[in-house]
């Protein structure tokens, strides 16, 4: 159950951190401006997500740090050996997803901008 908790807050913050900043940042790259500022007047939230940006890179980071080593460590039983293969290929399925979310956020966010 903690593991299926890890893995889903993870996906929360990484969701997140595309949101707040990795989709924002890409609509600016590609000349969507105007684009942006009509997303941002429909959903003005997204603003007070921006400004904590850097502390939502950290806590998906970990969160995701510790949703995978967590997944690698844990044991199965005899019993449930099969099921539980089953479920921790799933779970780093979707905490690999996770990373790359947050992967494509951090770049748009923080490599391109400083690159351009």
């Amino acid at each position: 159950m903690k593991k299926y908790f890890l893995n889903s807050l993870s996906l929360i913050f990484s969701f997140s951190t595309l949101i707040c900043c990795g989709i924002p940042a890409l609509l600016v790259f590609l000349g969507l401006g105007s684009f942006l500022a009509s997303f941002i007047s429909a959903f003005p939230y997204i603003t007070v997500l921006s400004e904590y940006k850097s502390s939502l890179f950290l806590i998906s980071f970990v969160l995701i740090l510790i949703g995978v080593l967590y997944n690698k460590k844990s044991l199965c039983s005899i019993d449930e050996k099969e099921k539980c293969q089953e479920n921790k290929s799933t779970s780093l399925k979707i905490l690999y997803f996770s990373l790359a979310l947050m992967c494509f956020g951090f770049l748009f966010s923080y490599i391109l901008p400083n690159l351009l």
